[in-house]
């Protein structure tokens, strides 16, 4: 009963993209930003800064975050589409 739960359970996540709600790019070609990672259901976009700072930006549709993810110029991208355009909470640093 328990394998049957798991296996629906992980199948409707796979069907309607519940595993992909949060995207973590850890990889981030930029020298203002460390990583980024995005909960699509919230809307809500981590960005860790290179100096350490972390912030919280919340209503950040998904194709900003495509747009700064894919951004040679990562950090003109988030200067441009993302810092002061959004709800904003500074979590460290």
């Amino acid at each position: 009963m328990k394998n049957l739960y798991s296996k629906i359970t992980s199948t409707i996540k796979e069907r309607f993209g519940a595993n992909k709600e949060k995207q973590n790019m850890s990889n981030t070609k930029s020298s203002l930003i460390s990583n980024v990672s995005y909960d699509a259901a919230a809307q809500k976009l981590t960005v860790s800064m290179s100096k350490g700072q972390k912030y919280a930006f919340t209503g950040v549709p998904q194709n900003v975050v495509t747009e700064l993810t894919n951004a040679s110029s990562q950090g003109r991208v988030f200067n441009q589409k993302v810092r002061g355009r959004f709800p904003t909470t500074k979590i460290s640093g």
